[in-house]
């Protein structure tokens, strides 16, 4: 009878996370453009080598995390993720998911484990939905115009002009408008808008223009060029003539 044959087995438990967990490094809101540091906490989890953890916003898959520390016992992990929100990562959802990969002799899934989703709070400066306008205005006519924004707390909203008898403003919503009745030259000029919050402003301007104003100044002082002109040539040849004679003055 021979001796009796021993071989020695190698066996690895692996263990689910606890719990998996994502948060903030910094407290309070986000601002854009500002970076910042998520982590993922995973709670007893082993082996800790066999660990890939996957970071998303929303449905997009952000980055994966392989951890590298050997360790089968079970043990707390983290990862992180740096981040540089935009305006449109408002309430976007942040999570991270761990895997634990076992190799070909493991499951044909790997094991996994996710976190709640971290819903993001950006704070942006405010932005508006248009440009600088000029409108026109007919004497004696109604003219309106408003001005809105958007930004994150909702901005401040406020008109600067040159106040007159017949200028109305009123708020609908987050909107301000201007409303002119029967207007006049004395409403032409510049109607300036500013949006502000914690964040920053914005300024856009609302030119009004009188209509016939442009063409009128130009008539009124086309036959003044006019006649500036016809002066210079007549002095000019008369110059010229007076030199071609012989004649110089040298006061």
């Amino acid at each position: 009878i021979g001796s009796p044959c021993i071989e020695t087995a190698s066996i690895i438990l692996y263990q689910t996370p606890d719990l998996v967990s994502v948060s903030a490094l910094e407290d309070g809101p986000m601002e854009a453009g500002s970076t910042y540091r998520l982590k993922c906490d995973i709670y007893n989890v082993a082996p800790a080598h066999n660990l890939s953890v996957k970071w998303y916003r929303d449905n997009t898959t952000l980055y994966t995390d392989h951890i590298t520390t050997y360790d089968v016992t079970p043990r707390n992990v983290t990862s992180s993720l740096t981040i540089t929100p935009l305006r449109s990562d408002h309430r976007s959802l942040f999570r991270c998911k761990a895997e634990l990969h076992l190799g070909p002799r493991g499951p044909e899934l790997p094991p996994t484990a996710a976190s709640a989703p971290f819903v993001a709070t950006v704070l942006y400066a405010p932005e508006f939905k248009e440009g600088n306008i000029s409108k026109e205005l007919t004497p004696d006519r109604d003219v309106t115009f408003d001005c809105s924004a958007e930004g994150n707390p909702d901005p401040e909203i406020k008109w600067i002009y040159k106040p007159a008898h017949n200028l109305k403003e009123t708020t609908e919503g987050r909107q301000k408008i201007i409303t002119v009745t029967a207007a006049t030259s004395a409403n032409a000029g510049f109607y300036i808008c500013v949006a502000t919050n914690k964040v920053g402003n914005v300024t856009r301007t609302v030119t009004l223009v009188m209509r016939g104003k442009t063409s009128s100044v130009f008539v009124y002082w086309l036959p003044i060029l006019l006649l500036v002109i016809i002066l210079l040539v007549g002095l000019y040849c008369l110059c010229h003539r007076r030199k071609k004679k012989g004649e110089y003055s040298f006061v």
